[in-house]
């Protein structure tokens, strides 16, 4: 088995297990904190990513392109992320208590003690993705499928102590997403130093500059991404109950999981088209793209067909009006799957602050709609404005892949009966050149 083909199985056996752990964990949440509950966890979640993503700069896929890249090495990487990770995530729950104070509707969805205590979440979760962002960076993908599945394991286990035996409710949800990502993140560092050679390095004003300066025109794609997968929620907390927002939040959570067929490729591919520089191996991005749009595709049909049973089954009864949802939502992740490829070639040629832009101008066309429809149909305005959001960041994304590689519209949309008889092989020529 070629190391191509060998680190596309790890990222993708890991990315579907973690999938599957999740949705595990999603009906662990709604079984037993009913819709209003899930909808409770769901506004406090949004609120503690949305204010760490706010304030760090782009931490996590800096460092993993700048070790990749071989402009910092492996211990000036991790340092400067670590503290860059842990002085933003402190400097968000500063900010986060001041936000708690202002009297806005946002609020009223869950009680005031569990946001506070969903303020932790936030430097545990900036550092846990720094660290683990880390390992696409040097190609060490079954550290990387091992890690995730730890981290979702725990939060399985964790989950399911202190919501069913313990009683916990909300709080027991957020104290089990914080001890995964504390365990996971410990872990990495033991594995670091002793695996892969990490030693403790102060950062100095170059490395820090050099990451940073990545970070920051990444920064606005990266809070946008997470605004655009948040925003949904945070904007339904000011128009309609905690039950109506747990619905929405399960649909999403479940549908979103279909991200593991792009997330898994991509993850192989960004380090080698940071070592190809502005060349970027064009023609496998096309072609994975395709791939990951079919094979999206492919998988959702079953859940469209089947969702009413599924959530019947699964979760409860309760959350039956979950369904439309779901089959709605089914449309924009499709056309995102496909395009999401580009991502890794536009930020591994240099260019991240294109993928920025694109998930900006999704972000407000989301926003729009999500103020010209929530107040006329509710919450399944904000699965249009999802949908919106999501088409208009893809064809961004693919009319730029088009101008800088070169490639014309029609030849990277075509499927090819070759695009599946060498998927294996696509990734065999995916060898760091020299």
């Amino acid at each position: 088995m070629t190391k191509g083909l060998r680190d596309l199985f790890w990222s993708f056996t890991s990315s579907l297990g973690n999938a599957v752990v999740i949705l595990a964990v999603q009906v662990v949440l709604a079984r037993y904190l009913e819709p209003e509950g899930r909808g409770a966890y769901a506004v406090c979640l949004a609120f503690a990513l949305v204010i760490g993503v706010a304030v760090e700069v782009g931490t996590d896929t800096a460092s993993a392109y700048m070790v990749a890249s071989r402009r910092l090495s492996l211990s000036q990487g991790l340092s400067n992320a670590i503290v860059l990770s842990l002085g933003t995530g402190l400097m968000g729950m500063a900010f986060g208590w001041l936000a708690l104070k202002a009297p806005l509707a946002y609020f009223s969805r869950a009680e005031p003690a569990a946001f506070q205590l969903s303020l932790l979440l936030i430097p545990l979760h900036l550092l846990y993705r720094s660290l683990i962002r880390v390992l696409t960076g040097i190609k060490r993908f079954f550290a990387y499928t091992t890690f995730t599945s730890v981290n979702s394991l725990t939060l399985l286990i964790a989950a399911g102590v202190f919501i069913p035996f313990l009683g916990l409710g909300v709080y027991g949800a957020i104290w089990a997403q914080a001890i995964s990502w504390l365990i996971a993140a410990g872990g990495l560092l033991v594995y670091y130093h002793r695996s892969a050679g990490y030693r403790w390095s102060w950062p100095e004003r170059r490395s820090t500059a050099l990451l940073v300066n990545y970070g920051v025109r990444d920064y606005f794609g990266k809070i946008a991404n997470l605004a655009n997968v948040q925003l949904g929620t945070i904007f339904l907390a000011f128009f309609v109950g905690a039950q109506e927002i747990g619905w929405f939040a399960v649909a999403f959570s479940a549908v979103s999981r279909i991200g593991f067929i792009p997330d898994s490729l991509g993850m192989v591919l960004l380090p080698r088209v940071a070592e190809d520089g502005l060349t970027g191996r064009a023609e496998t991005i096309a072609r994975s793209a395709r791939i990951s749009f079919l094979l999206s595709v492919l998988v959702l049909i079953p859940i469209v067909v089947w969702a009413e049973p599924l959530v019947r089954f699964f979760l409860s009864p309760a959350f039956l009006p979950a369904v439309p949802i779901i089959r709605l939502l089914a449309i924009g992740f499709a056309v995102r799957s496909g395009c999401k490829l580009f991502m890794p070639y536009l930020a591994g040629t240099n260019r991240p602050g294109l993928v920025s832009f694109a998930v900006l101008a999704s972000v407000l066309v989301n926003g729009v709609f999500l103020w010209l429809l929530l107040p006329r149909i509710g919450v399944h305005g904000a699965v249009w404005a999802a949908i919106a959001g999501y088409c208009v960041s893809s064809a961004l994304l693919l009319g730029w892949f088009c101008r800088f590689s070169k490639m014309n519209l029609r030849d990277v949309l075509r499927f090819r009966l070759s695009d599946w008889s060498p998927l294996f092989s696509i990734f065999s020529r995916l060898e760091p050149v020299g």
